[in-house]
């Protein structure tokens, strides 16, 4: 903050004129105030308060508060996510070769998918949604699917895996009652991702070496 002082003869006729061209000369924007310059009362003392310094810096303290602000609050970035699809009323048949017991005799569902990918995933193959992206991240991942069974009352064991592993907490059991009635599940998971990691749904027959038919299918990944 800076001032700049100047003394006036009362008696001037251009007494308001002088002042403005002082000002003027000056060069910069300011606050005034007029007091006595003399015991006589024939002078006053004017004080210019230069408000340009204090405009500026006003500015670099908002900008200094900004810049706090912008330490402490980490920027939003884009979260990496993926989902296929699939739709269809007659509905893809996956074979089924041989009985379950849980952890063997599964196959992936790979139905025609879509693949939506929000940023960092692909799909090489049907049914697969990979992740591409340069960082390591847990994901949710969230599985729905639905079919009708060759044969009523088998139970079915579905399940997320991850490069063909499947994931721990990431299977269901579900009994598809009659043949012509369409049934649906859903699960969620959590798993941590590197590049190239890719996901799949499973299913498997624990009744028999039987056949379902699958209409509906969808697999999404969000990072964490």
């Amino acid at each position: 903050m800076s001032f700049h002082t100047r003394s006036f003869y009362l008696g001037s006729n251009t007494l308001d004129a002088d002042i403005d061209a002082w000002l003027d000369s000056l060069g910069s924007l300011f606050s005034v105030a007029v007091h006595m310059a003399s015991p006589r009362g024939d002078r006053i003392l004017v004080i210019a308060q230069d408000l340009t310094t204090q405009i500026v810096e006003g500015v670099q303290g908002i900008q200094g508060v900004q810049g706090i602000q912008g330490v402490q609050g980490e920027p939003a970035s884009e979260l990496p996510c993926g989902e296929l699809s699939y739709f269809n009323t007659t509905g893809t048949l996956v074979v089924i070769a041989a009985q379950s017991d849980g952890a063997t005799n599964l196959v992936p569902l790979q139905p025609a998918t879509t693949l939506l990918n929000c940023g960092d995933f692909d799909s090489p193959l049907a049914g697969q949604l990979r992740y591409i992206g340069a960082g390591t991240r847990h994901f949710h991942i969230a599985a729905t699917w639905s079919g009708n069974p060759a044969t009523g009352n088998d139970h079915f064991l579905f399940a997320v895996a991850k490069n063909g592993i499947f994931i721990s907490g990431g299977r269901t059991i579900q009994r598809f009652d009659a043949i012509a009635d369409t049934h649906s599940s859903a699960l969620h998971a959590v798993a941590e991702l590197v590049t190239n990691d890719y996901l799949e749904i499973f299913v498997g027959n624990m009744t028999a070496g039987r056949n379902v038919t699958v209409k509906s299918l969808n697999l999404f990944a969000m990072g964490m």
